[in-house]
């Protein structure tokens, strides 16, 4: 009787494990365990949306606080030039707003102000000669491209180039007579002025951040009478940078720099000639033909075509695909909203969400949306669509072939 008590004893207890196991549920505990663990995963998925949320309103308040100065800017210039100096100098706000866009977070001895006016004046003259005939275009447009991309690139990331770029594609296209070269050159005057206003309100808010206070001991009166503080930081900062020379080139320095230095200027020729002979050659098409809006196929040769092939590729892409889907969202919104002020409207969202994303995909999108709302203002919405795909198609043709067979260097060439 006791080893069949004992028996039972480790019989049933096992067995109402194994029916726990099979149901989740213990009976002596009287708990459901399938219930429990619904109600983590409730919980999980609860922080989950939570964390996803702040994620996702940190990132808009992000792209919003990034997109303020540029948009403003833009859409400053593009009315007030529009209203002084007519539609054709509106064209104006797009390059200089990429020059704000990348000079705003550099100290103020990187912006060279007149610099950046003297080259937008120059390419403007540029433009409007080569406007004139078409021999004139082949030589301008290829001397001005080349010297632009050779001159003002100083590493392989560089994109100093692209906003001037944008400003010969966008001057030559709005052609002038010699009375309106005049307005011109007095809208890019006028607009560069109001871009360094913005450069420089952009640099007093950013000395009101935090990481910009300085200690409050080099405030204290002592040191700071005579200027001392001011003497004694210039100097650390001297010494600093001559230390810091000197360690460069102790550890960095080798026989191989000169030849380093002779491939990228060897590479970085090689992408100028490309470059500038497939923007002449659009450049050229749109001067024979005459086709209208014809300046969007150099636009797209000049953005898609870049130094290394791979990256041309993904840039195409990007190009290709935010156009298209710019097209079906454009012509959505212009089926609903319409008139002069509805056109501004998507014209001025455009421009914001542009500025705000950091995806090119994304900014192509939202970029063929203001280059559309503003184009239908005086062609059909049907022939700007086709006109806009036809084009961004053919350029990206042109710089497929350019980049694959023109001067081509390829990441893999370059490896060592």
């Amino acid at each position: 009787m006791d080893s069949l008590k004992k028996g039972l004893l480790i019989i049933v207890p096992q067995f109402c494990l194994f029916n726990a196991h099979k149901s989740n549920k213990i009976p002596f505990l009287g708990k459901n365990y399938d219930s429990d663990d619904d109600e983590r995963k409730s919980v999980m998925s609860e922080k989950i949306k939570r964390l996803n949320f702040k994620h996702l309103r940190q990132a808009a308040w992000k792209g919003t606080k990034k997109s303020i100065p540029a948009t403003t800017l833009c859409l400053l210039l593009f009315f007030m030039n529009m209203a002084l100096f007519g539609y054709k100098n509106a064209v104006i706000a797009v390059p200089l707003t990429i020059i704000f866009n990348r000079l705003k977070d550099f100290p103020p001895d990187r912006w060279h102000p007149y610099s950046v006016m003297l080259i937008n004046l120059v390419l403007a003259t540029t433009a409007h000669l080569a406007d004139m005939n078409v021999w004139l275009c082949v030589t301008l447009d290829f001397a001005a491209t080349y010297l632009m991309v050779f001159l003002l690139t100083d590493s392989d990331t560089s994109k100093a180039y692209y906003s001037y770029g944008f400003g010969l594609v966008l001057y030559q296209s709005f052609s002038t007579t010699v009375p309106e070269l005049r307005l011109r050159l007095m809208a890019i005057v006028l607009s560069c002025f109001i871009a360094t206003l913005g450069l420089v309100v952009m640099y007093f808010l950013r000395r009101r951040q935090t990481g910009f206070k300085l200690d409050p001991r080099i405030f204290n009166p002592f040191v700071r009478l005579g200027g001392k503080t001011r003497d004694f930081l210039k100097g650390t900062a001297r010494a600093l940078k001559n230390l810091a020379a000197m360690l460069r080139f102790r550890l960095f320095y080798s026989s191989s720099d000169s030849l380093q230095a002779g491939t990228f200027d060897f590479r970085l020729t090689r992408f100028a000639i490309r470059i500038s002979l497939l923007v002449t050659f659009s450049f050229f098409l749109e001067q024979v033909f005459n086709i209208p809006k014809g300046y969007w196929l150099p636009l797209n040769v000049f953005i898609m075509t870049l130094n290394f092939y791979e990256d041309s590729m993904v840039k195409i892409k990007q190009r290709v695909g935010g156009n298209i889907a710019g097209v079906f969202i454009s012509a959505i919104l212009l089926h609903y909203i319409t008139g002069f002020t509805g056109h501004m409207i998507i014209l001025s969202i455009g421009t914001f969400l542009g500025y705000a994303v950091d995806n090119y995909l994304f900014r192509a999108t939202y970029m063929t949306c203001y280059a559309i709302a503003l184009s239908t203002l005086f062609m059909k919405q049907s022939e700007v669509f086709e006109l806009r795909l036809a084009y961004v198609l053919l350029a990206a043709v042109i710089a497929v072939i350019g980049s694959r067979f023109i001067f081509a260097n390829k990441k893999t060439d370059f490896q060592t």
